[in-house]
């Protein structure tokens, strides 16, 4: 097959032209398309506009998010400074996962009863805002 070959099947543009210029061929819709497309637009317009999202009240939950990202960032920074301390002291680093070693680190760092008073006075507070929300959602 030769591909540089014409089809002799095609139309001149002149037959293209007015094949797509043809004013006898109009489509026209049916006599009730137009009064259901138009009813369709009014039952839309009439519609009652979607329930926005409740950002005023999403918003402390988005400061503690970062608050907690916040926090476990310095965490992460603080176990890495430990462990490049302890590297240079030539003593084997601890397991990331060891309790034991945890506990050491936060004793160390933040002290053991400043640990347990914020584990005491955020637990109840946690259950009583649950408590409310659960109660009281509006």
């Amino acid at each position: 097959m030769n591909p540089h070959a014409p089809n002799p099947n095609t139309l001149p543009d002149a037959g293209i032209d007015a094949a797509l210029s043809a004013r006898d061929d109009v489509i026209l819709p049916s006599s009730g398309f137009t009064d259901a497309v138009m009813s369709a637009v009014h039952r839309e317009s009439a519609a009652p506009a979607p329930i926005a999202f409740p950002w005023k009240r999403a918003i402390p939950g988005f400061i503690a998010a970062a608050g907690a990202l916040a926090f476990l960032v310095a965490m992460f920074v603080a176990l890495f400074r430990f462990r490049a301390a302890a590297a240079a002291v030539q003593a084997p680093a601890p397991q990331l996962i060891n309790l034991a070693w945890f506990a050491q680190f936060v004793h160390s760092h933040i002290g053991a009863d400043a640990l347990w008073v914020a584990v005491s006075l955020a637990v109840p507070l946690f259950c009583v805002l649950l408590m409310r929300r659960l109660l009281f959602a509006r």
